[in-house]
């Protein structure tokens, strides 16, 4: 069920997004009339000689990947383009979604932190707190350096566009293999109001709300936009019922353009995601409880497997994935992010001049039952928090000259920690050393391996284009960067007992806390993985 609104003079978010792009959108257009083959990759093509006049095309979809309104066919890259029309009657939000219409690329959204997103299956880097993956994420032309940031719903879009190959000459970080370039609806100076309400099985519900118009008419507009989903959980705990693989986020973006001449506009946005969900949930599949010969007998049993400590408090696991949920200390996954920038554009006369400054934050805390059973015995998960300030200042010559050419200059500075913790339970010495061990033994005690790591990069690029003929331009492009990463080394600090609290609530905490050794350059933390059945814990 959708309900929708719009003011008379604007006859619906899809509708406008639809009639805008197919006019002249300053991101792509992706109009339903053209074929599906359009969003695949494109070859190469002649560009258009800047001396004669452009014949309006209305199946022409335009792109922004070099930093211009240009002709898809005329750009000489490999880039997939949807609209933001067709991204909302087909409802993809989520960068996994993307590969529904783009060729060659898919993303890993396993949580928050073990995310990546790849092109012809190169990119990745999930897990990895301390480097960045081969494939950027760039939004509103803000980069965003953590995989993390993907784990976003994008609602209310102008379009995306995925570009493959190497882009360091144009965007402002490193982006070896591609980048998904996301780009958000703009305010508009006419009034629009747009409502959706979806509901689906399991109690599944989506709310979407865009509002936009003028606030000082010519001026200054707002945009204004709203969603939540929630529900859908399919798999029942059953230790408490809880429904488990759910959704339950929200998120708010608001926006203001303000255009005080007609060579000059500034547009600011701050927005806030949100998701609090049971999606952290990974059945165990499997155990080796037996080590065989060659042939295929068994040599003797597994002493130590997971199946066998297990048996120590008469428990069998049920294997019987995915409907084997039972566990007593899952708790749902909480992960925030915030964000705030600034895009000014400024006409200077044959030269465009654009600046963007912008600060992001993320905050990621998985809640695993790490043990996959209803016992107490430990939980383990790696706590991230990152915040990121980045600018970038371009200068660029007017569309439409015989040499085109742009230049430009990028900071990034970026304050990073990931943190696992490792907390035992009531069962853990039972579990992990044998029986007959008293519980208090290790019950209560947390290990903390706590990294931290700061970057600092400046870039300067170029590129330019000369049109030597109408059917021949030769494009060239330069970029230097100096990167400089401060990580921090491990030592350990003590072991100490809050011996005051209630005993089911004692803790022991053996921390390790972190010193910068002498030289750190540009090690990137490499974080461990532990697994039940081939899963990383969030």
């Amino acid at each position: 069920m959708s309900i929708v609104h719009a003011t008379r003079s604007a006859t619906g978010l899809g509708a406008l997004l639809l009639a805008s792009t197919a006019l002249a959108a300053p991101s792509l257009a992706h109009a339903a009339e053209v074929p599906a083959a359009a969003t695949g990759e494109q070859a190469p093509a002649p560009a258009a000689d800047p001396g004669s006049p452009e014949v309006p095309d209305a199946g022409a979809i335009t792109v922004t990947a070099r930093h211009r309104e240009e002709k898809l066919q005329a750009v000489p890259l490999a880039i997939s383009a949807v609209s933001g029309a067709e991204l909302t009657s087909k409802r993809i939000e989520r960068v996994s979604e993307f590969a529904l219409r783009v060729p060659n690329f898919s993303a890993l959204q396993q949580n928050t932190r073990v995310s990546g997103l790849y092109i012809r299956g190169l990119g990745g880097n999930a897990s990895n707190d301390g480097a960045e993956g081969g494939v950027g994420l760039i939004v509103d032309n803000v980069f965003f350096t953590h995989v993390g940031f993907s784990w976003l719903d994008f609602v209310d879009l102008e379009s995306i566009q995925v570009v493959r190959g190497p882009q360091g000459t144009l965007l402002g970080k490193n982006t070896t293999i591609g980048a998904v370039i996301v780009q958000t609806a703009k305010p508009k100076f006419e009034p629009s109001y747009t409502l959706q309400a979806t509901y689906g099985n399991y109690d599944a519900v989506q709310v979407r709300a865009n509002a936009t118009g003028p606030i000082i008419a010519d001026k200054l507009a707002y945009r204004l936009t709203f969603a939540e989903s929630k529900g859908g959980g399919w798999n029942t705990n059953a230790y408490n019922g809880a429904k488990l693989l759910d959704n339950n986020r929200w998120s708010v973006r608001g926006q203001l353009l303000f255009t005080p001449s007609a060579n000059f506009s500034s547009r600011l946005i701050a927005e806030h995601y949100e998701t609090n969900e049971y999606n952290n949930f990974y059945p165990p599949v499997a155990d080796v409880t037996q080590n065989l010969n060659l042939d295929g007998t068994v040599n003797s049993p597994r002493t130590g497997s997971w199946t066998a400590k297990l048996a120590r408090f008469g428990y069998t696991p049920n294997l019987n994935a995915p409907y084997n949920a039972n566990l007593n200390n899952q708790d749902r996954l909480v992960a925030n992010t915030d964000g705030l920038s600034n895009e000014i554009n400024w006409d200077l006369g044959g030269v465009n001049l654009t600046g963007v400054t912008a600060w992001r934050r993320l905050y990621f805390r998985p809640y695993n039952d790490s043990d996959y059973t209803p016992l107490d015995i430990y939980r383990a998960g790696y706590d991230v928090d990152v915040n990121q300030y980045s600018q970038e200042l371009r200068l660029a010559s007017a569309k439409g000259s015989t040499i085109d050419w742009q230049v430009g200059a990028y900071y990034l500075h970026e304050k990073l920690r990931s943190n696992l913790r490792t907390i035992f339970g009531s069962d853990a010495s039972t579990f992990f050393l044998g029986s007959g061990v008293p519980s208090s033994y290790i019950d209560g005690l947390e290990y903390d391996r706590d990294g931290r790591l700061t970057i600092d990069g400046v870039a300067g690029f170029g590129q330019i284009t000369a049109h030597l003929t109408s059917t021949f331009s030769v494009t060239g492009g330069v970029r230097y960067t100096w990167e400089k990463s401060r990580s921090m080394s491990p030592v350990t600090r003590s072991m100490s007992q809050a011996s005051t609290r209630p005993a089911q609530h004692r803790k022991r905490r053996c921390s390790t806390t972190w010193a910068a050794p002498p030289a750190a350059r540009r090690a990137p933390i490499r974080s461990p993985t532990r697994s039940v059945a081939g899963r990383s814990p969030g």
